[in-house]
């Protein structure tokens, strides 16, 4: 047997096998006449409204659940998975056009500090929001809003914030969601970035 073909019709439930030896292809066919020959028998624990009557589809009811036994299923995302940052409408308010210029202005004195590390940039708009807006500590929504005020892309602003405090200890402890500068990341911020 030099090889063999199986089509499968799900459509109408038929199968068809072709090949080029006939007589090996009608004894396959045979070993599987059991298969479609004889209807598996219906146990007798199944109730009467599951059975399927001969040479039919099924035509059993489900049973009907109580109100009471009714659960509703909440889809939720997977652990791990980080919800996107959105644009923080209060702080998107608070950025006028004088307050990006001036941040512009503060960034520019600390350009090559700000364009060498995404932590960098964190504690550097931080110190800024903070002393020209009074905004206490940032989150990756406040970055994100930043970011398109300045129209710059912000990339995985969760995992800036998570640098900048780890590895980098610019931010000191997160209080209510928001990441607030240490006093390392503060004197970074205002002294130590500055070009020069």
């Amino acid at each position: 047997m030099s090889g063999f073909v199986v089509r499968i019709n799900r459509t109408t439930g038929s199968v068809e096998v072709s090949g080029e030896d006939k007589n090996w292809v009608n004894e396959k066919i045979s070993q599987l006449e059991y298969v479609y020959k004889e209807r598996p028998s219906v146990p007798a624990a199944m109730p009467a409204t599951m059975q399927m009557n001969p040479g039919t589809s099924f035509t059993g009811t489900q049973p009907k659940a109580s109100p009471k036994k009714i659960t509703t299923v909440k889809t939720t995302r997977k652990s791990g998975a980080v919800k996107r940052p959105e644009i923080n409408d209060e702080l998107q308010n608070k950025l006028t056009r004088d307050v990006i210029t001036d941040l512009n202005k503060f960034i520019s004195e600390r350009d090559k500090a700000y364009s060498s590390s995404m932590p960098a940039q964190a504690i550097i708009i931080a110190i800024f929001l903070e002393d020209n807006l009074g905004w206490k500590g940032v989150d990756k929504h406040d970055l994100f809003t930043v970011y398109r005020q300045l129209g710059a892309p912000s990339g995985n602003t969760d995992a800036q914030l998570r640098n900048a405090y780890n590895r980098n200890h610019y931010f000191s402890h997160i209080k209510a969601g928001k990441y607030m500068p240490s006093s390392s990341g503060d004197t970074f911020a205002r002294h130590g970035s500055l070009n020069g």
